[in-house]
């Protein structure tokens, strides 16, 4: 697995993010993976089929 920083994240950016993190049970880290996979539909397909 790769790590990625993402940085500039504002005050109130990180504060929706810990709340709904907190609310659905997940971590931070969590929730903006599913939320990348959402954005980019690689939630629909394993990498193999990408390719």
């Amino acid at each position: 697995m790769s790590n990625l920083s993402i940085r500039g994240i504002d005050p109130d950016l990180a504060t929706l993010l810990k709340q709904q993190a907190q609310a659905s049970g997940k971590s931070v880290n969590q929730l903006v993976l599913d939320a990348l996979k959402e954005h980019t539909g690689l939630h629909n397909f394993h990498l193999d089929e990408i390719k």
